[in-house]
């Protein structure tokens, strides 16, 4: 049996909730980690951060994948200067990623209420 775009849609949006509890725990392990640990766990924040983008855009929620773009693109910056330089986590860009998450949150929010009415 296929599911209706709609139905997929709906399912990719209710899983989004997960997926942002995961970029909280992955950036929470990345302060916590010593300098050596880093790097590999902002390539996983990297990763989901970009599975979602990808995932928003197939299912056309545009306000989502902009906002996970923006984090993916961030986390992209801090992971090449982590590799280059292996360097702590700043403070800005602490407050820009918590600042990300929050968005998406909330783009995510808005999106569930335009895509059930």
């Amino acid at each position: 049996m296929q599911m209706s775009f709609a139905a997929l849609r709906a399912s990719f949006l209710s899983r989004v909730p997960v997926r942002l509890e995961k970029l909280q725990s992955l950036l929470a392990q990345i302060q916590q980690a010593s300098v050596s640990e880093q790097t590999q766990l902002v390539r996983d924040l990297h990763r989901e951060a970009h599975n979602l983008t990808g995932a928003s855009g197939s299912y056309q929620c545009q306000a989502l994948s902009q906002s996970s773009r923006q984090l993916e693109r961030l986390v992209s910056a801090w992971l090449n200067q982590l590799e280059a330089e292996a360097f702590l986590l700043p403070e800005d860009l602490e407050q820009n990623l918590h600042h990300l998450l929050q968005q998406i949150e909330q783009d995510w929010s808005l999106t569930l209420q335009e895509s059930e009415s």
